[in-house]
Order: C-alpha cells, then structure tokens, then sequence
C-alpha cells in the first residue's frame, strides 16, 4: 500500500518524490494506518512527528529505498533494540557538559556585571563537588579555576582543589607533569587567598623541572604577569629551583610587555621580589612606551604605589637609575597626584570622589555595619577617599579636635588568608604607605568587632577614633 501511495505521488514512476508529497498521501492513506498498527486513540502520532520535520523543508526529495528503510523500522512491531551506553563515555560526556555550562556562566558574568545566576552557579558547584572523584585531575583543575571567580562557590572550590592537590601531589614531582597544570593550581590558590606552603614549594619545585631546559616561548606574557603577581600576593618566595628560571624567562620576554601589562604588574610583585637586574629592565621598558601617562589615575595606581615605595623606601635606587626612567617616574607621581590627597570635604558618607574612578576593592558585611554606626553618632567622615593609588577605607574627624582627622581602617574576612588571621600582602602595603606619608590610623580587625556586644559598639568606634595615632610609631 505504501508502495502504490509512493508510486501515485510521481505519477507511477519509482524515482525521486518530494517528501512533504509523499508523507502527506501517506498519512491520507487508510492501508498506512493498517500497516503502521496505530489506534484511532493515537491517531498517526509517528507520521505526524516527521512530517512535521520534513514540513520545514518542503522541496528535500526521497527515494524509494529511504522510504522502505523508514517503513521497516516505522512498521516494527517492536521498537529496535539500542546499544546500552557506555558508562565511561557518558561519564565523559557529563563532565564536558559541566566544564561547557561553568564556562558559559563565566562569559555572561563578564558581559553582564548584574547577572542573577546564583541558583545556578550554586547548582554547577553541588554537581561539580559530587563528581569530584571521577574528574580527571584538568577538568578538577578548571572546574575551581572557574568556581573561584564567585565569592559564594569559594567552599566548594577549594574541595575541588584540595582533591586536585592529592591527586597531583605524586605527579608534581614528576618531569612529565604539565605546564598548565601549575600554572592553574597558583593561579586558583591566589583567587582563593589559600597558603599552603608546603603545597606551593611542592608545585613549583615541580614548576622549575618543566622551566628546565630553558626556554624563553614557554611562557607567554600574560601568564607571566599572573604569575608573579598570584606569587607576590600570596607572600611566597619559590626556592631557586623555580625562581631562577622564571626570572630568567621574565627579563628574556620584557620586551613584548605593553602598556596593559606594565599597569597590571603587581608594586609587591616588582619592589619586593624583582631582583635589582630584572627591576631596572622593567622599569626602562615601562619609560620607553610611557605605560599609564595617557590613562585614568585609577588605572596607574599599581605604577604609582611602584614609584611611591621607591621613592620613599629605596632614594639611593632611584637616584642610580638612568635619566629618562627618573623622568618617566616623575611623570608618574604627577600623574597619580600621590602626595596631593589632601583635605576631603567632609560629606557624610558620600564617596570623594566619584565612585566611578576609584578601584574595585572587595568588601564585607562589617565595613557597612561600621558606616552605619558612623552616621547614626551624627560624625563627620568621609569613605573611599583616594590616596594616590590606593583607597583609604574612612576617613573620620575627631569629635573632641576636628582638626585632627584619623584613618580608619576596616580590616573584613577578605582582608585575611583563608582560615587565617594573617593579613594578605596587599593590605600590608597599605600600612607602608601610611607610615610613610604619617596618616594617623586606628585599625578595626572583624574579631574584634564581632566580639564586641551590639549595645556597646558605639562607644568602641568613639575609642577606636580617639586612639588614632601615626602608623610609623606602631610597633
């Protein structure tokens, strides 16, 4: 019957017919019906599925044989017996599926600031810390890489890279141990604010193996850079197995640095870990293509905190350097009108000055506690007021001498190493800063906030206000 329905479609010849013609006499066809085995209840629920997929392209053609292949299995009295899947392809195709769904969250954060996908992201977190033991050690390894980029999936990245360190920790001292690998390990431990030390020599003893015959194309510019500012953020110096490759790497590929990556290079990283070669080539390469002359001061604050700790820590380094990198540091300071701060006008708790020129720094739920207690004892202060490149916290006159005006510095968890009360470097320059250009500070510590009752915390601020004293006779 559906041979003769075929043949009626192209006028009796068993050549090419068009698809949609064919399916639309065939499901008109009452022998079809018949030989498909389908209810009246169902109607022709089979037909009606791909003639609906082939509706779409009304001018594709079909042959005889397609058509008997599609009535054979169509016509089965039993559905055709599929191969079981394969649990370790399926398995693979579920860790691909998560790695694709991480990645594609991260690109709509970057696009989107205000994206709402925290169900989401918690989701992919859950899912991901339950395969954390059928994850090959790369995909464990990218899944914490993409999880540490959300404050809320921290907990479980740091399970996730706990589980890769155990796992990596026979391989990492092993020659053939991927470069990559390192690299993402430092990487997610420095977005996490994790110090393992032991972890970290045991990675990068590794790391300098892999450095090992030199080769200045291994790295790339920008991994060097992220490298030695996760390094220097960390507050951890490699033994010289790692150290004296990368440095050697670092000075070999100085010259395909650009203006970005001159603005993005850590002041920690090149004061206190550069040694005095490697520190003169950088500095001459950022003087030879002005790197942050031509930007917004909240862009060059990393060049100007580089020039300020010179300055103000090293003037017989300074004083050595050649001419035109002296001039190019002076440009800087002018540029970043580091010493020019000055007097805020105290607005209650309006920033000075906009907001959107000052840097992104993290903040906690006890620096809002804190500004709210500050406009609700009627103080003149003033928050996010800019010192050059870096952000003071609140800035509080004294109600007792208004004159005297007294830092206050909120020092929140993400101020500290994860699990720690150790302070992570880049809140620790601060405190140079401070000492050198004779802030009067009072330091608040989140322990100590919250061990203070709630009735009495007002008059622990008033104290806090009233002990402020220049961090340079801090002990």
């Amino acid at each position: 019957s559906a041979k003769r329905t075929f043949e009626c479609c192209h006028g009796g010849e068993l050549g090419d017919v068009s698809r949609w013609e064919f399916l639309r006499a065939l499901q008109e066809s009452e022998a079809t019906r018949q030989l498909f085995r389908v209810t009246e209840a169902d109607g022709l629920g089979d037909v009606e599925a791909v003639f609906r997929e082939v509706d779409r392209d009304q001018s594709a053609t079909l042959t005889w044989p397609e058509v008997e292949r599609w009535l054979l299995i169509t016509a089965s009295p039993e559905p055709p017996v599929m191969p079981a899947p394969d649990p370790a392809f399926q398995q693979e195709a579920d860790q691909i599926k998560l790695l694709a769904s991480l990645r594609r969250l991260r690109q709509a954060a970057r696009t989107d600031p205000e994206d709402h996908s925290a169900t989401e992201w918690n989701h992919l977190a859950e899912e991901a810390q339950g395969m954390a033991r059928e994850l090959p050690t790369h995909h464990l390894l990218d899944c914490a890489k993409l999880l540490t980029t959300r404050p809320a999936t921290h907990a479980a990245a740091t399970q996730l890279l706990l589980a890769a360190a155990d796992a990596l920790q026979p391989q990492f001292t092993m020659p053939g141990c991927g470069f990559r690998q390192h690299y993402v390990f430092v990487r997610s431990m420095h977005r996490l604010q994790l110090r393992w030390a032991e972890q970290l020599h045991i990675v990068c003893d590794s790391w300098g193996q892999v450095l090992r015959p030199f080769h200045p194309g291994r790295f790339s510019v920008n991994q060097l850079w992220k490298t030695g500012n996760a390094l220097a953020d960390l507050g951890f110096k490699p033994r010289a197995h790692f150290w004296d490759p990368f440095v050697r790497t670092f000075r070999t590929n100085i010259d395909q640095f650009e203006d970005t990556h001159c603005r993005r290079t850590s002041a920690i990283f090149v004061v206190d870990y550069m040694p005095e070669t490697l520190r003169l080539a950088f500095l001459e390469r950022c003087a030879k293509i002005r790197a942050g002359l031509f930007t917004a001061p909240a862009q060059i604050r990393n060049l100007a905190l580089t020039e300020f700790l010179l300055r103000k820590e090293n003037p017989v380094l300074v004083a050595s350097l050649p001419f035109g990198v002296r001039r190019y540091l002076d440009g800087v300071r002018n540029h970043a009108n580091f010493d020019g701060w000055g007097e805020p006008r105290p607005r209650n708790g309006v920033p000075f000055p906009s907001p959107a020129l000052l840097p992104v720094e993290p903040r906690g739920h006890v620096y809002a506690e804190v500004l709210d207690r500050l406009q609700a004892l009627l103080l003149s202060f003033n928050r996010d007021v800019v010192c050059g490149p870096i952000v003071l916290d609140v800035v509080v006159r004294d109600p007792l001498t208004p004159s005297r005006q007294v830092v206050l510095e909120i020092e929140d968890t993400c101020d500290f190493f994860a699990g720690t009360r150790d302070l992570i470097p880049r809140r620790l320059v601060r405190r140079r800063v401070h000492a050198q250009v004779g802030h009067l500070v009072s330091r608040l510590n989140h322990w100590d906030w919250l061990a203070v009752g709630n009735q009495d915390r007002d008059r622990y601020l008033l104290e806090l206000i009233s002990l402020g004293v220049p961090e340079a006779l801090r002990s």
